[in-house]
């Protein structure tokens, strides 16, 4: 019920991948507060693989997704779409409200497409 059949399951667990990558990122390379590690996290893996997707001119999320090589989620790659993210978040006000809103994923669909 949870899974729509339509879409290959390798695209759920790769969204799984990408977050628990993005997750290993932050905790280990950032000094960042309990609220705004919540807020931040799937921001950033959504960047992350936008970022990703344009940086390997694919032209479909789910291809993106589905066929994701994880070893190219470098620092590089992780540090640009986080400062973005990260920097836009603080911009709109850097609280709940903003991490729970649309204007931040609009400015990320915009800056990574």
């Amino acid at each position: 019920m949870i899974f729509d059949k339509s879409y290959p399951m390798i695209l759920y667990l790769n969204c799984y991948r990408i977050v628990k990558h993005v997750d290993i990122f932050m905790k280990n390379v950032l000094v960042l507060e309990r609220k705004d590690f919540n807020n931040l996290l799937y921001h950033t893996a959504m960047a992350v693989t936008m970022k990703y997707k344009k940086d390997q001119s694919i032209d479909s999320i789910f291809d993106a997704i589905s066929n994701i090589d994880l070893d190219l989620i470098d620092y590089d790659l992780f540090f640009d779409s986080f400062d973005y993210v990260f920097n836009k978040y603080k911009d709109l006000g850097g609280d709940d409200t903003v991490a729970k809103g649309t204007e931040l994923v609009l400015l990320l669909k915009n800056h990574f497409t």
